[in-house]
Parts: C-alpha cells; structure tokens; sequence
C-alpha cells in the first residue's frame, strides 16, 4: 500500500516538479502542465489521477483492473489509481511514466 504521504514524496521526487493546486486538490506538474492530481474519491480511498498514454493506460488496466479506474476524461488518459492497490516501486514506475507522458508535450511543442 502506498500512503498519501508517500506518493507526494514520489511524485516531488521527479525533475522539475511543482506541487500547486487545481479545483481545490494538490496536482503535480512539469512544465506547469499537470502530470498527476490527488483527488477524493466516491469512497473515501485514497486514489492519484495521472496521466497515460492510451497504450500505457489500456496496458495497466488489463494487468491489474482492480489497481485502476476510469473517469470521465479517460479519453485523454486520465487514469485513476488506487493506492491501496499499489506498492512504492510499482507507484514510482507509474509516476515516472506520467510524468515523462506530459514533460514529452512540452518537448515537442
């Protein structure tokens, strides 16, 4: 299991991220494009939204369905994440792949 906590150190852990605030909830952003956002869910776990390749995202899904949800912009491979469900390698993993997701964006514009 993953803690809040942890999962902050995790993500500020990455080059060049800032930790701001978006629709009342800490987001982590590269660039100032955001890469990760910790949200409240329905019930109550403690879950992260990151963003994915759709590849990435439908490849997790399919891996560990019960590690992952969708939203409503999972289009564009928002992916929730269940921290329960995680251990601190396999988050970092994750977080690595959000974040170089977004910082490859910026890169390219």
């Amino acid at each position: 299991m993953v803690t809040v906590s942890v999962a902050r150190k995790i993500l500020l852990a990455l080059p060049d991220t800032e930790e701001k605030a978006h629709m009342g909830h800490p987001d982590f952003r590269v660039n100032n494009r955001i890469f990760a956002s910790l949200a409240p869910s329905k019930n109550k776990k403690k879950v992260v939204v990151v963003k994915l390749s759709l590849a990435n995202q439908t490849a997790v899904m399919q891996i560990d369905p019960d590690a992952y949800s969708t939203n409503g912009w999972s289009r564009h491979g928002w992916t929730t994440v269940h921290l329960d469900k995680m251990t601190p390698s396999r988050f970092r993993s994750l977080a690595q792949s959000s974040w170089a997701e977004v910082a490859a964006k910026k890169r390219a514009s």
